[in-house]
């Protein structure tokens, strides 16, 4: 399906191969959808609403971007640096976060997750992978920049679960309720589709120097959407035939290499709409982006990630998404969060979490669930201490993830 096809009643979702494809997926098209046609103001938004999109309407909105989607052997190309690099040539496999690196291959460590099974990438699933690198990048090595939100940033979506008491809606639909009119968000649509927006478009800002930043007042803050960390270059000229490693569809235009080279953009200073923040409380000014942690997600980060809230250490900040749908007073509608991402330990991934909360819209209860998440907090950490001093002898020294409790 190509996005210009999302007007769709009949399309009701994505089948991406992988869970964090899938999500790469959806911040694509919400990207395009927040750059194209967001509306002015929230009336605007209810007419799309209420009426539909139309394939017309959207067709037209998508066609001042289609410059920027090209994907191949020709510059500009999709997520790719603008001009030749001269750097590292390595498989296209490094794309995704679990396949082992030199060092691990190197002494025979990759138990598990095996070198050589994923080697060969059809280009639909090459762009995907390389777009969720850009989002999610994690600390590479010296120079590799990690992503616009830091390194295996958490992003929370809404989901609609239910409209006018039918559990099946058209995907627009539910990319709709995360669209945010152009007031709302102050994301005013760009007057021209160029670098500041896409930074494919023109040569990378490189960051050699310490200093050399890229914050949103220096481009649009619309590239929130459109990150690009690292420097990469896929190799179009060796082609392949035979099945994608992803998803396993038959292709003439396999491909297996890139170029990496470091020093790409090194950003600064964002805060990006579909992720949740925190500060800590004795400065309020130093934010930073959620991370998935061990474990998972769990009732205690529940409450921050769906309202403004306050702990003992940070004040948490939803996503501005979810902050927008909490200001919209929609009827006939049943919403939640999913949330989804990688805990990395600095460049190597130990998980991939992805949860469903459910979204409550009444703030009269808001006072009662934060005192009874702080208590449970408290008890829990009271339970850990006391289950440590029973099973070990000396339990200040005991060391392991005891995540499960």
């Amino acid at each position: 399906m190509a996005p210009v096809d999302l007007a769709d009643e009949n399309v009701v979702d994505i089948a991406a191969t992988r869970a964090d494809l899938q999500g790469a997926a959806w911040q694509f098209l919400l990207g395009l959808l927040q750059c194209s046609i967001a509306p002015k103001r929230y009336k605007n938004w209810e007419d799309i609403w209420f009426d539909g999109l139309h394939a017309d309407v959207l067709h037209k909105a998508l066609a001042p971007l289609e410059h920027a989607f090209q994907f191949g052997a020709e510059t500009p190309s999709f997520m790719q640096d603008f001009e030749p690099l001269s750097g590292e040539k390595v498989s296209i496999a490094s794309l995704l976060p679990e396949i082992p690196g030199a060092q691990t291959t190197k002494f025979n460590k990759d138990h598990f997750v095996k070198r050589g099974v994923t080697e060969r990438f059809c280009p639909h699933c090459a762009a995907l992978a390389l777009f969720s690198l850009q989002l999610n990048a994690p600390a590479g090595g010296k120079g590799y920049r990690t992503g616009l939100r830091g390194g295996g940033p958490l992003t929370t979506l809404v989901e609609l679960q239910e409209y006018q008491g039918e559990r099946q809606t058209p995907l627009w639909r539910k990319l709709w309720l995360n669209v945010m009119p152009q007031n709302t968000a102050d994301l005013p649509l760009p007057d021209q589709c160029d670098a500041t927006v896409f930074p494919w478009l023109a040569a990378t800002r490189t960051s050699e120097q310490a200093n050399a930043v890229t914050t949103p007042e220096q481009v649009n803050k619309l590239q929130a959407y459109w990150g690009m960390p690292r420097r990469i270059r896929l190799d179009f000229a060796t082609l392949q035939s035979g099945c994608c490693d992803i998803c396993g569809a038959e292709s003439d235009e396999l491909l297996g290499f890139m170029t990496v080279k470091n020093y790409g953009v090194n950003y600064d200073g964002w805060r990006h709409p579909l992720t949740p923040y925190r500060a800590p409380v004795k400065d309020q000014n130093a934010f930073f982006s959620v991370k998935p942690q061990p474990g998972g997600l769990i009732w205690r980060d529940w409450l921050g990630l769906s309202q403004n809230n306050q702990t003992e250490a940070n004040y948490e900040s939803p996503a501005q998404v979810v902050k927008v749908f909490n200001a919209r007073s929609l009827t006939d509608v049943k919403a939640g969060i999913w949330g989804f991402g990688a805990d990395f330990d600095n460049m190597k991934i130990r998980c991939w979490y992805e949860h469903h909360f459910p979204l409550l819209m009444t703030e009269g209860l808001i006072p009662d669930l934060r005192k009874a998440t702080q208590t449970a907090t408290r008890l829990l950490s009271l339970l850990r201490g006391a289950l440590k001093e029973a099973w070990f002898t000396n339990a200040k020294d005991a060391r392991g993830d005891f995540s499960f409790i």
